[in-house]
């Protein structure tokens, strides 16, 4: 049992020098594939009547925009293999936004979706996100027919000028959404 003990940490301290090849202060350098990204996108929202958001770690903040969704990632941290990256994708009437992760992350020391809504968007927003926090820290000027919120852990900041249908799912998240809420007292 013991042979076979020494010989499994032998084979994990190959492996774990191969990927992290200088440790300084507790901070990795994974084999050159520290990352720093900055994407943007500008999408066209003609005919599409739901925006869906993705994402696992990343904050969110939404701002008022003008006539297209522009999106912009943010994110920095250090992987053994791909990077963060933005993902966007027109399905019928919807899209999709959303933020792919590596599967191994050593050290994600940052990551933000900053997303600039146009003000004639008047559809559905669907955000989902287990850690990151979504916040839109100026009234957002659309009339939204339905805003879908769903989070593990981050705390939810809304505010917008009206919603006619909120949907809110959480585990242990706080909620805030500030908005006129006059059409759902009809």
């Amino acid at each position: 049992f013991l042979a076979v003990f020494i010989v499994f940490g032998v084979i994990s301290s190959l492996a774990f020098t191969k990927y992290f090849k200088n440790i300084d202060n507790i901070e990795f350098n994974a084999d050159g594939r520290s990352f720093d990204i900055n994407e943007n996108k500008s999408l066209d929202i003609k005919g599409i009547d739901v925006i869906e958001i993705d994402v696992v770690s990343s904050d969110i903040d939404i701002v008022n925009g003008d006539d297209k969704l522009n999106v912009n990632l943010r994110s920095r941290g250090v992987a053994a293999g791909e990077k963060v990256k933005l993902v966007t994708e027109k399905l019928g009437n919807t899209l999709l936004v959303k933020v792919e992760y590596p599967r191994v992350a050593i050290n994600m020391s940052s990551s933000k979706l900053n997303i600039e809504l146009p003000e004639s968007f008047d559809g559905s927003l669907i955000i989902n996100s287990t850690s990151g926090d979504l916040s839109s820290k100026e009234v957002l000027k659309n009339t939204l027919k339905k805003l879908e919120a769903k989070s593990v852990s981050g705390d939810v900041v809304f505010n917008t000028n009206s919603i006619e249908d909120v949907k809110l799912k959480s585990t242990s998240s706080d909620f805030d959404i500030i908005s006129d809420i006059s059409s759902l007292l009809k």
